[in-house]
């Protein structure tokens, strides 16, 4: 694969050419401040527009569009990296470079024209669609809510503080969205193109030169951002707390967060994630699995999340509420153990090799491919090849030194299903 960059004064161009796919991709990257208005209205916003624009003005034209265009596949996705929001629009089309040469400047116009030449009625985004789009992500917030999972790791994650974007849906806020109108919906999309990053990556057989002076000469981005932004949430403060719930059904999520106070750039990158691969990723040989579940049957299940851009850990399993005490003694006396046992030989070896080999995969997948990018042009990551030699690099001293720095701030259990 070749990478190139092309620098511009409202947007950065980033291309990947490879023939490693059949298919072309194009993604359009939209950053911003994470806050509960800007999740939920990107995410309104960005349905709205992906439903159809000016030229087709109702969704079944669009789709008939993406069909003649050999069955492209265009989408939005929203996601969240610690203090940032990254809005991606993708747009999927087959190289039939043979039969038409000119594909991937049709599918980069078709993409454009969503975001640049919306479906307004007298300066209005559809009264219609907008209520149409509303009704889909009311659904969905709904739906994420009755995750009885998903709902008790935000609601210990509120605990820290329910303003943090630690504690925020990814499916976005009920309260927002019953706020939005036709206005205040057009004069968001305004401001989102003035003041949002932009970054443009187009992966596939394509000459970068070429890709590059159509869409400079196409694009209508004509603003200059603040670059300058933050993207690690601040260190946990806060002291140890405890909420309990009454548990009413015949099992309760349970739910630990660790802080992860002073960690070394090094130890964030590297160490922590070997640690979490032995002691408690989900893999049935980790440490809290074998505990918890093989050898005891307390829980259903049992994993630990490493968030990298949020500074925490978090352990969640799904328990009977006659076991909760016992759960929290095993859940404590193994983390113990990280600290005051070494590792086996074994169990380094295998988490390292389970870590590299899914790094490799990576490259097999072209959103993968367009993700390692980003977050190396973001200098958040090191190349796939420096990041495989690093994770060879721990040793059982680093991770018996982040054990030691790992610290409980809050434990939380809430209902299960009834």
């Amino acid at each position: 694969m070749i990478y190139d960059t092309f620098r511009h004064s409202c947007y950065d161009l980033y291309t990947i050419k490879t023939d490693k796919f059949n298919s072309f991709k194009v993604e359009i990257i939209f950053k911003m401040k994470c806050t509960k208005e800007n999740l939920t209205l990107s995410a309104l916003l960005f349905d709205v527009l992906m439903d159809s624009n000016k030229m087709y003005k109702t969704n079944k034209e669009l789709t008939r569009a993406l069909e003649l265009l050999y069955d492209a596949n265009m989408y939005s996705n929203i996601t969240r990296v610690g203090d940032m929001l990254i809005i991606s629009c993708t747009i999927d089309v087959i190289d039939y470079g043979k039969i038409e040469k000119n594909i991937i400047y049709r599918a980069i116009d078709l993409l454009f024209m969503c975001i640049f030449n919306p479906n307004l009625v007298n300066d209005k985004f559809s009264y219609k669609i907008i209520q149409k789009v509303k009704r889909e992500l009311v659904k969905e917030i709904k739906s994420a809510r009755e995750d009885a999972k998903q709902t008790s790791i935000l609601n210990a994650l509120s605990l820290l503080d329910e303003k943090s974007p630690r504690a925020l849906s990814i499916s976005g806020s009920l309260d927002v969205l019953d706020c939005v109108s036709q206005d205040s919906l057009h004069d968001f999309y305004k401001n989102f193109l003035e003041e949002t990053i932009k970054e443009i990556y187009v992966l596939g057989n394509v000459d970068p030169s070429a890709i590059d002076e159509y869409i400079h000469e196409n694009v209508k981005f004509n603003s200059i951002p603040n670059r300058d932004f933050k993207i690690y949430l601040d260190e946990i403060k806060t002291r140890r707390m405890k909420k309990v719930g009454e548990a009413k059904g015949d099992q309760i999520n349970y739910v630990e967060i660790y802080k992860l106070n002073g960690l070394t750039d090094y130890e964030q990158d590297y160490v922590i994630t070997i640690f979490n691969a032995i002691w408690g990723s989900g893999s049935l040989e980790s440490r809290l699995y074998k505990a918890l579940r093989k050898d005891k049957g307390l829980c259903y299940n049992v994993n630990a999340y490493y968030q990298k851009y949020d500074r925490c850990l978090i352990v969640h399993t799904a328990i009977d509420p006659k076991n909760i005490k016992e759960v929290e003694k095993i859940i404590k006396k193994t983390l113990i153990e990280m600290v005051k046992t070494e590792v086996s030989d074994k169990e380094l070896d295998s988490s390292k090799m389970l870590i590299k080999n899914s790094l490799l995969l990576t490259c097999d997948n072209a959103t993968k491919i367009i993700d390692n990018a980003l977050f190396r042009n973001m200098n958040l990551i090191e190349s796939i090849d420096e990041r495989r030699k690093m994770f060879d690099k721990v040793s059982k001293s680093d991770i018996k030194k982040v054990a030691k720095k790992i610290r409980l701030v809050v434990s939380y259990r809430m209902d299960g299903l009834k």
